[in-house]
């Protein structure tokens, strides 16, 4: 007589099991494009899919017309890609190119809600601009999704934005090793999609003469050189190892094996042509600006080439950014907005206070409507990942004219690492801005980058100048702020903090590194030997806990080349220094 009871209990099961299943079902939702969208709004329906399936498990179907019946309705794009919206009339407002919007409107009875912009690029702005609103946060190295969206409806939204700067622009490639030209295209493939996420609408491709990215150099006797010291070894002894995955050699990976200046002419024109379709493709407009001897020359030649327009030594690969949007004439300008100085090298850098005022000096500009026109801004930073804060308060303020980095500093870590983390993690990035601003103030040409730049410390024969030890005292502080920020944050979160607490630490470090060789060398002048090993010794360990905090955390190839750079320009020949003076005891 048991099996009727186990048959009752399998019933049982099997309805709780799809209560729960009911329960974890997510919205069913419809969303209708034009017949034949642009590739950017195909790409912006790909991305409203993934984040509303990622987000709230919706079962989402894809539709060229507006189905019979839908439980959850969204339109896609403008009047001009999709007849549903045009049909809309009225309801669609007056936009400009980048303007965008999130409304809830009436279809056929029925409440909807209208994703849609200018063109389509605009159309994936407000495809992100939905997402943001849900609590996910993009930032350059990737999306952090909230541990809590917003419940999901289609009605109560009417938000219209539109462009506080009609430029917002990025600046990439350059001469720096430890800058974007260590970069290989599939390491920029997914800065350009995070580029576009945050509302930048350009590229700024910083291209020196010298480099192979021209089919004939101007200087055509001389070798091109992608970036000094490249490539970098990073086998063996080499402190922070474990971020290179195994490799010997760390260089930009589009140019490995390439030494031959044919080899090295052809590999450059093809990450040019591949950089500049690979931002096309992802929403970007193009400008080239050209740098190093005849540089003008360089850009009307290319500019002839390719059969586009030349102002100078810039070059706008789309024909949209006229004279007018670059040139320095008192009427229109776009300010460049330098996040970290190439001077300063691998140290981490954000000054917060500095970018704010600067953007609201253009916005008082534009609000006094004195004929000055401040166009927007290209934002030049060496490492990404160390103003990810900084660029989320600037695509926020590409579009809003009050926002201050307080604000979007706290809309940022409380959807990304949840309460309680925004207080010490703003701490965290005063402190950093204060040895940004101190050693700034204190040396502007602090220890210059170049190969020479740490053993120039050694043999400079001078004391630390006491201010070193005030901003060694501002990173460590930084680096407390952000283990107490990355202590209140949750799992998904601590890949902002944590990436922050260990950058933080290898600033600590680097001034440990500068003062240990400042003061090895003054032992070495006085023949004092044992001092001279001892500092040397601490340098070597300094080396070590720095750089392995810094492969602890690396993700971008920034990240890398600055371990990379401190390795072959410090810790390999300090090392060696070492040795020799220890096989002389």
């Amino acid at each position: 007589m048991p099996r009727p009871v186990v048959v009752v209990a399998q019933c049982v099961i099997f309805l709780a099991v799809s209560a729960i299943h009911a329960l974890a079902a997510g919205p069913k939702i419809d969303i209708v494009t034009g017949p034949k969208p642009p590739a950017l709004e195909t790409t912006a329906a790909s991305e409203l899919v993934a984040q509303l399936t990622r987000l709230y498990k919706a079962e989402v179907k894809l539709h060229t017309e507006i189905p019979a019946s839908s439980e959850n309705l969204i339109l896609l794009g403008s009047p001009e890609t999709n007849p549903a919206v045009k049909a809309l009339g009225a309801a669609w407002p007056k936009l400009t190119e980048q303007g965008h919007l999130l409304r809830t409107v009436e279809v056929g009875g029925r409440k909807a809600l209208l994703v849609g912009g200018g063109k389509p690029v605009a159309t994936l702005w407000a495809v992100n601009e939905l997402g943001y609103q849900s609590g996910v946060r993009s930032l350059l190295f990737g999306d952090i999704d909230p541990a809590e969206p917003t419940p999901f409806k289609v009605e109560g939204f009417d938000t219209v934005l539109e462009p506080v700067h009609p430029v917002r622009a990025w600046k990439t490639v350059g001469t720096s090793p430890l800058g974007a030209v260590s970069w290989g295209i599939a390491d920029q493939k997914p800065l350009l999609t995070q580029l576009v996420k945050a509302k930048f609408n350009r590229v700024v491709l910083s291209i020196d003469t010298r480099q192979p990215f021209l089919a004939k150099n101007v200087k055509s006797d001389a070798v091109p050189t992608l970036a000094v010291g490249f490539p970098f070894r990073v086998n063996g002894d080499t402190a922070g190892r474990g971020a290179f995955g195994g490799l010997k050699q760390f260089q930009n990976p589009d140019f490995t094996g390439k030494s031959t200046p044919a080899e090295l002419s052809q590999a450059g024109q093809n990450y040019l042509r591949e950089l500049i379709g690979a931002a096309k493709a992802a929403g970007l407009d193009v400008t080239l600006h050209f740098t190093g001897p005849d540089a003008e020359q360089a850009g009307t030649e290319f500019s002839r080439v390719a059969g586009t327009i030349a102002t100078g030594n810039y070059v706008s690969v789309d024909d949209q950014l006229t004279q007018a949007s670059l040139a320095k004439d008192g009427k229109q300008h776009v300010a460049t907005l330098v996040l970290g100085a190439d001077s300063v090298g691998p140290l981490p850098q954000a000054d917060q206070n500095m970018a704010a005022a600067r953007i609201q000096a253009m916005v008082e500009q534009i609000q006094a409507k004195d004929g000055r026109r401040q166009y927007g801004f290209i934002v030049e930073a060496l490492n990404p990942s160390d103003i990810g804060p900084l660029m989320h308060y600037l695509s926020r303020a590409g579009f809003d004219p009050t926002i201050t980095p307080v604000v979007a500093n706290k809309l940022l870590v409380d959807a990304a690492c949840g309460s309680g983390t925004d207080s010490p993690m703003q701490k965290g990035l005063d402190r950093l801005q204060k040895a940004t601003v101190g050693i700034a103030t204190n040396d502007p040409e602090f220890v210059p980058f170049g190969p020479d730049f740490l053993l120039n410390e050694y043999h400079s024969g001078k004391p630390a100048p006491k201010w070193w030890a005030d901003v060694q005292n501002d990173y460590l502080e930084a680096m407390n702020e952000m283990y107490r920020a990355n202590g209140h944050s949750r799992e998904d979160g601590r890949q902002l903090t944590l990436y922050f607490c260990r950058r933080m630490e290898f600033g600590y470090e680097y001034f440990n590194i500068l003062t240990a060789l400042r003061n090895a060398g003054i032992a070495r002048d006085k023949k004092d030997t044992e001092t001279q090993i001892a500092e040397l010794e601490k340098a070597v360990d300094s080396f070590n806990g720095g750089l392995n905090a810094m492969a602890a955390v690396s993700r971008t190839p920034s990240d890398r080349a600055v371990i990379a750079v401190m390795n072959a320009y410090g810790y390999h020949p300090v090392k060696a220094e070492l040795e020799k003076l220890l096989d002389s005891q």
